[in-house]
């Protein structure tokens, strides 16, 4: 007869990550709004690298009791208890929750974890996933570990274009997300209306935000509007538009002298195999 003692060594390991007892001989204090978890330096070092450097490097402040004290003021308790237990029901959270919590997975470098929860969104949350793509395609492209759900995304947006621009938070996608999707070379749209949509993105997030009626623009919103654009112009693809509509106001305004000239300069010898750069 045989005895299996790990299942009960586990459980009694996993006590110790987070025990509301005052007697027990917790020595780390993790500070999560307004809530505070107690924990084992030993267990969380276990846990994830994330802590093992964490506390290595004395990236924690240390109270009067001697207590190593970290703060996340800006994560959720019950997306920090989920990463930090490793155990939870996936319906018992919203899929916004859960890529909250695929978020403090990665920061704290919990791979099995991170590859867990990605696989769950893309089987079991696909749909949530289309009708709501703006803010999880601006958490994957803000880390580079998950890589699976990205892939995923992207590969729905240049498919099904309409899904991201015409999605009423459009405007919400981060810089960097746009620019991570106007690289795909499979994008199934005409540069035209990328364009169109990324003047659109442009004037939604210029500071102050600029008319709808672009007959309104004024020289200074221009100037304002190029500003926005700076780091998207240089992805678009202008040797996939017509010259004279490259030309058209406000495109023509937004772009350098040297863009112009080069889309000019691709349309006088559209047989040259020098790809444009609009720099």
């Amino acid at each position: 007869m045989t005895y299996n003692l790990w299942s009960d060594l586990s459980k009694d390991l996993s006590s110790l990550i987070d025990n509301d007892d005052d007697y027990n001989d917790y020595n780390v204090i993790i500070k999560v709004g307004e809530k505070e978890f107690r924990a084992h330096s030993n267990i969380l070092r276990c846990r994830s690298n994330y802590f093992r450097h964490a506390i290595s490097k004395n990236w924690w402040s240390m109270n009067e009791n001697k207590k190593f004290v970290l703060s996340k003021p800006n994560m959720k308790p019950e997306v920090f208890d989920a990463v930090l237990n490793g155990s939870f029901n996936f319906n018992e959270f919203s899929p916004q929750i859960i890529l909250e919590i695929l978020e403090a997975s990665d920061e704290f470098i919990l791979e099995s974890l991170i590859d867990t929860i990605q696989t769950y969104m893309i089987e079991k949350q696909s749909e949530w996933l289309q009708l709501n793509i703006i803010n999880p395609l601006n958490i994957v492209c803000k880390h580079d570990h998950i890589t699976k759900l990205r892939n995923h995304l992207t590969e729905l947006v240049c498919k099904k274009p309409h899904l991201l621009f015409a999605s009423m938070d459009f405007p919400l996608l981060e810089e960097s997300a746009l620019i991570y999707v106007l690289k795909q070379d499979d994008l199934e749209l005409e540069e035209m209306k990328i364009l169109e949509n990324v003047i659109n993105w442009g004037a939604a997030n210029s500071n102050p935000k600029l008319s709808q009626d672009r007959t309104k623009w004024t020289n200074n919103d221009l100037l304002e509007l190029k500003r926005t654009l700076h780091h998207c112009i240089p992805f678009i693809r202008f040797f996939h538009i017509h010259y004279n509509d490259v030309m058209r106001t406000p495109f023509q305004d937004i772009l350098s002298k040297k863009v112009k000239n080069n889309v000019r300069n691709y349309h006088l010898n559209p047989y040259t195999t020098e790809r444009l750069q609009a720099g």
